[in-house]
């Protein structure tokens, strides 16, 4: 096999912070309406566990390897914890009326870090789970006003801070008025902050489509049919809004391969995604092997999928969920196998999760078009030569990648006209 490495014209170039929502709703950009590829490492803990020192190693570590987002949770999950440097969010144990200043400091010197290295935040203010959290006994409509507002106004000018997600691993229905007022007031004094809703495992839309405040959809599912469907019903639901896939499996996490969270991954961005977010268990529960963890198959895989959408137009890419281009062979369940295509006939891509034949329509493409492979464990390309105008053909998948899996990225760059 021809094997290559195409050189990426991508760069770590700092984006014009704030973003923004595209013109037509699909994904974000920055203020020069450059796209931006929602690319989001999972770090929950990363104001109270990490110092200084840390947050910066690991910070520059994310930068390295493409990550364009980290997402975080503003609060230890219990009322009593501290931050490595002995401070706790609140004077008053659990109440959210009394915010610590030398809490947030350290919070603002970590947000200050991620910005000069033009990484984006987006930030759980109340993270609303049962599950070993505090902050759900503690909120409610009063101290919502009084919070909410406390942080709208501290950080609405760090441009670097996409913006919050609301909720937190549950559909949170008793705290809906809270969540409310969090966005109401969120966008009131920051109105180019984003809000999204991270429910139980399940979309936001589901509870908050019709509020205003509400402007970004987040998927989360461990299960890949259920993933799937969220990612194709929020990319038709009305208001149009960017969807990304914000949680799904951790790397490292018992029975959880890298094929496996490449298959979560790419599928979601081609399914319409305006990005999607990759996690480690060591990572996001911040344990003494997270600097190890950095290093991960996984989180390099990432960056190879971060270099193939970003070195073409991935943000003109339309789901293929009625197989118009792929007529046969993409399969159902766990070997779904995606595919989108630009609308200009430019470009299109197929994920195929495990070893299989299908059948491209090439009465789709207006000429002859280039064709390659593309491992995504290695970001190598086999070139598959020029494809011609014939009709239904067949591909098959080339045996194993270079870390042993089946999964791969067929690419067509040419008169692609679908």
């Amino acid at each position: 096999m021809n094997c290559i490495k195409i050189q990426s014209k991508t760069e770590n170039v700092i984006p014009a912070f704030p973003l923004k929502i595209s013109e037509n709703r699909r994904y974000l950009v920055d203020q020069n309406n450059k796209p931006f590829f929602y690319h989001g490492d999972t770090c929950w803990k990363l104001f109270w566990e990490f110092t200084e020192e840390e947050a910066e190693l690991y910070l520059e570590d994310r930068k390295q390897k493409g990550f364009t987002v980290i997402q975080v949770q503003l609060l230890p999950h219990r009322n009593y914890q501290a931050n490595r440097e002995g401070n706790t969010p609140f004077m008053v144990r659990g109440d959210l009326t009394t915010p610590n200043p030398a809490y947030f400091a350290h919070v603002d010197k970590v947000i200050k870090i991620a910005m000069e290295k033009g990484l984006g935040l987006l930030i759980a203010p109340v993270w609303a789970s049962k599950w070993e959290q505090d902050w759900y006994k503690h909120l409610n409509t009063d101290n919502a006003e009084i919070f909410s507002r406390y942080l709208a106004n501290r950080y609405k000018d760090f441009k670097s801070i996409i913006g919050w997600i609301h909720g937190g691993d549950d559909d949170a229905l008793e705290l809906h008025n809270c969540i409310r007022i969090f966005g109401r007031i969120f966008k009131e004094v920051a109105p180019w902050q984003i809000n999204t809703f991270h429910a139980n495992q399940k979309g936001g839309w589901e509870f908050f489509n019709n509020d205003t405040w509400y402007d970004m959809n987040m998927a989360y599912s461990y299960n890949y049919s259920n993933m799937v469907e969220q990612m194709t019903k929020a990319y038709h639901l009305n208001p149009v809004r960017p969807v990304i896939l914000g949680e799904t499996h951790y790397e490292y996490n018992t029975g959880i391969s890298s094929s496996l969270l490449r298959k979560f991954a790419y599928t979601s961005v081609i399914l319409g995604g305006a990005g999607q977010t990759y996690g480690n268990k060591d990572i996001w529960i911040a344990t003494c092997f997270w600097r190890v963890a950095m290093d991960a198959p996984a989180a390099h895989h990432m960056s190879h999928l971060k270099e193939l959408f970003t070195s073409v137009k991935w943000y003109q890419m339309i789901p293929d969920t009625t197989h118009v281009l792929v007529t046969k062979g993409y399969g159902s369940g766990e070997e779904f196998a995606p595919a989108c295509y630009s609308e200009d006939g430019s470009l299109a891509i197929v994920y195929i999760p495990t070893a299989c034949t299908l059948t491209i329509d090439t009465d789709k493409f207006s000429g002859e078009t280039e064709a390659y492979w593309f491992d995504p464990t290695s970001g190598m390309y086999i070139d598959i030569g020029n494809v011609t105008i014939q009709g239904e053909k067949k591909f098959k998948t080339p045996g194993k990648n270079s870390d042993g899996d089946e999964d791969w990225v067929l690419l067509f760059k040419g008169n692609c006209s679908i």
